[in-house]
């Protein structure tokens, strides 16, 4: 019997992917923004009276609140609403949001409801009915769990300890994880299909990689809200920008699928950001690993608590 659809879903036109902003606001917002000692504007010049903006995040909070009563839908921090689902935590900025409908909460509500459910939707592998030659544009890499890969069969190999790379097909509005009956339909390996699936990836998007100097080092977030923050890791290309500017060795944590950051070893701030990163796969949506990782030119592997203290 083939694996139930799985459907990673989020919304995939430019224009609406913008409308709710996720990766750097999904994970560490706070630390981020003392670590960097000030607080980034969301709103842009036009940012209205601090009531209308209190005002429409809580209006917006109500009104998911109704619609999904099970949810537990509050107001949060840095302009967002917060939903805890079946165990997780889900943050949603509403800058772009405000922006975009110029506070109208008639227009925002559906807008946000339609892009929180793709965004929070469960599921399992997929079945691709076409062959390869139709797919490989879309094909994108995704680091899961092996938990993940043993329970939905799917095409994978082994990252980083406990952390795998699996492969999707990127629809229009959905992500399908492809299982590993169809690496035999297509009569590809493992390696092809990571080869095809990073050149894909680095194909759909430039990533720019830059750090932010701190006390005794250097950190960086990736953030490019398409989905595949984590992902770009397998990427060699990625791991080498991120080494010229944080020189090796240096840590990496991907808490979940939508957020990746990096810090030198000398960085005197990285048992908080690994003590976030615990706590933040505990909680939010797609969780991937809880332990940092250190990253070489040779690849990555998990490190222990007390490697986290800063070098000299």
């Amino acid at each position: 019997m083939l694996p139930s659809r799985l459907v990673d879903a989020r919304i995939r036109t430019f224009g609406t992917l913008m409308i709710v902003l996720l990766g750097g606001v999904l994970v560490f917002p706070r630390l981020r923004e003392r670590l960097r000692g000030r607080r980034t504007a969301q709103i842009g010049a036009a940012e209205p009276a601090q009531t209308d903006w209190r005002q429409f995040v809580e209006v917006m909070a109500s009104a998911i609140s109704s619609r999904h009563p099970a949810w537990q839908v509050t107001p949060a921090h840095d302009f967002a609403v917060e939903i805890r689902s079946e165990g997780r935590l889900w943050n949603f900025n509403l800058g772009n949001l405000y922006r975009e409908t110029r506070g109208d909460t008639e227009r925002a509500v559906p807008e946000l409801d339609r892009f929180v459910q793709r965004m929070m939707a469960p599921g399992k592998s997929l079945a691709v009915e076409a062959d390869f030659a139709q797919v490989k544009d879309k094909l994108r890499p995704a680091l899961v769990p092996r938990s993940f890969v043993t329970s939905n069969q799917l095409a994978a190999q082994p990252f980083a300890a406990d952390v795998w790379e699996a492969f999707v097909i990127d629809g229009e509005h959905e992500l399908n994880y492809l299982p590993d009956s169809e690496l035999r339909r297509w009569n590809l390996t493992v390696e092809q299909l990571h080869t095809e699936a990073v050149r894909a990836l680095t194909a759909s998007r430039a990533v720019t990689v830059r750090a932010d100097p701190g006390n005794g080092g250097k950190y960086l977030f990736l953030n490019e809200l398409d989905g595949y923050d984590a992902a770009r890791l397998v990427v060699p290309e990625v791991r080498d920008a991120i080494g010229r500017e944080l020189g090796y060795p240096y840590l990496v944590a991907t808490p979940n699928r939508d957020f990746a950051v990096a810090w030198s070893a000398s960085y005197e701030h990285g048992r908080e950001f690994a003590a976030k990163a615990r706590q933040d796969f505990g909680e939010r949506g797609y969780p991937i690993s809880a332990v940092p990782w250190r990253v070489d030119s040779a690849g990555a592997k998990p490190i222990a608590g007390e490697s986290f203290a800063p070098t000299q």
